[in-house]
């Protein structure tokens, strides 16, 4: 797993869609976003299509380590945009429209590191470099 940081639109996602073309051409992109409003749906589609057409995509953000397992066979590379997005959207699908004062942390806690689990699992078991943005 390599895990490429940095600030908002920094570049981190054109230097992971880099790293994982140099390894081949079939890379299975898994895209965590979910479109919220207009700039979203215009960065979703950029984002679309500037991929090679080659490349595997996912979107969603839930049970990635199974998606690494099952979409992962035979690909050269694996590319994660974004884990923070992933565990946004986590958070706010587990803690619904609780008021915070109400939520049960613990309980939104352990539900997110079972994912992040599962996922660190999966890309420990794989073959091939994953590039986590």
């Amino acid at each position: 797993m390599i895990l490429i940081t940095g600030g908002a639109r920094s570049g981190k996602s054109s230097l992971a869609e880099k790293l994982a073309a140099q390894r081949g051409d079939k890379v299975l992109y898994i895209a965590t976003s979910v479109i919220t409003d207009d700039e979203m749906a215009q960065r979703v589609e950029i984002h679309r299509q500037t991929r090679p057409s080659q490349w595997i995509t996912h979107e969603g953000y839930r049970d990635l380590g199974a998606v690494v397992r099952e979409k992962g066979e035979g690909c050269h590379a694996i590319m994660l945009e974004c884990i923070t997005t992933m565990i946004t959207n986590l958070l706010f699908e587990q803690a619904g429209n609780v008021n915070a004062e109400e939520m049960d942390f613990t309980a939104l806690e352990q539900g997110i590191q079972q994912q992040i689990d599962e996922l660190i699992l999966a890309c420990s078991q794989s073959d091939v470099p994953i590039y986590i943005v």
